[in-house]
């Protein structure tokens, strides 16, 4: 996910949806597959009183507050999954093609209150596989109430607790278990990410049993916030391998070296190369692609 925070049109949403910061992704697929970026938008007026075509005062003119950039980037709609590039994360998962997407999805259908997103999801083939593999990415802008400074950094704190939270708090049950068989239950990144905006900060976690690994990228302007999630499948050999490991432990047999579990891989990466790509180059980019925007 993409995810950018400003100063907010859409006061009288910002209620919707406000416990979803957490969501697993399987749930919004299944949603964003029941749902057409059409209906998705008349979702959102229906709930926010707008029309079609008014843009829902997401541009610079409608905000009332000149030139808040965050409003600027809201006014863009078809023109953001174009300016923000969610193709790129497709790439570099191997994939060509999108089991949704790349699809904008206005405010109060966006995974987090007050956001407008890019949302998709990559269908990754391996040849020989029996089935193809899913990934994950969003990118937004999130919209607040408050004052453009104290309300960004606000809800760029908010954002980052959110997702730690999200598996610190993870109530008994399989994707538990499995997280904690796998040693995937608390990050293997977490670390601060230099470059020309205020602050930002990186976390990312590995995939575990049935369950997708994510990168998770944030960084805070002056102005806006930007988020970028991208999750990514669990290899189903080296999960065999993994589980087959474990069992001839249990039995009291040794179980199968990390060398050797890896060589069974058939994803094109591992979590850790899509986590160092997507904190690194990724966020960069997107940053550098929606501020030449509203310089041009």
């Amino acid at each position: 996910m993409i995810l950018v925070y400003g100063n907010g049109p859409y006061p009288e949403c910002s209620g919707v949806h406000e416990n979803d910061m957490g969501i697993s992704t399987m749930t919004i697929r299944a949603a964003l597959r029941r749902t057409t970026a059409v209906s998705a938008l008349g979702l959102l007026l229906a709930a926010c009183g707008g029309s079609p075509g008014t843009g829902g005062g997401t541009g610079a003119e409608g905000s009332g507050e000149g030139g808040d950039r965050a409003q600027v980037i809201g006014s863009w709609q078809d023109e953001f999954c174009p300016t923000v590039q969610p193709e790129l994360a497709a790439e570099r998962m191997s994939s060509s093609e999108f089991g949704f997407g790349p699809t904008y999805m206005p405010m109060g259908n966006a995974r987090t209150p007050n956001t407008f997103d890019c949302e998709a999801e990559p269908i990754i083939k391996v040849p020989d596989a029996r089935n193809d593999y899913k990934g994950y990415v969003a990118i937004a802008v999130y919209n607040g109430k408050e004052p453009a400074r104290s309300g960004v950094e606000a809800y760029y704190r908010e954002r980052l607790a959110k997702w730690t939270e999200y598996y610190e708090e993870l109530e008994p049950g399989p994707q538990r278990t499995n997280r904690e068989e796998n040693d995937a239950l608390t990050p293997f990144l977490d670390e601060a990410i230099e470059g020309p905006w205020e602050e930002g900060h990186a976390y990312a976690i590995n995939a575990a049993g049935v369950y997708d690994g994510s990168a998770f990228a944030a960084i805070r302007t002056k102005d806006y916030a930007l988020f970028v999630t991208v999750d990514y499948p669990m290899d189903r050999e080296v999960r065999m391998a993994r589980d087959a490991s474990q069992s001839r432990e249990r039995n009291g047999s040794t179980g199968f070296s990390e060398e050797e579990i890896e060589s069974r891989r058939e994803l094109p990466f591992t979590d850790e190369e899509i986590a160092e790509w997507t904190t690194g180059e990724y966020i960069t980019t997107v940053y550098e692609a929606i501020e030449a925007k509203l310089e041009s």
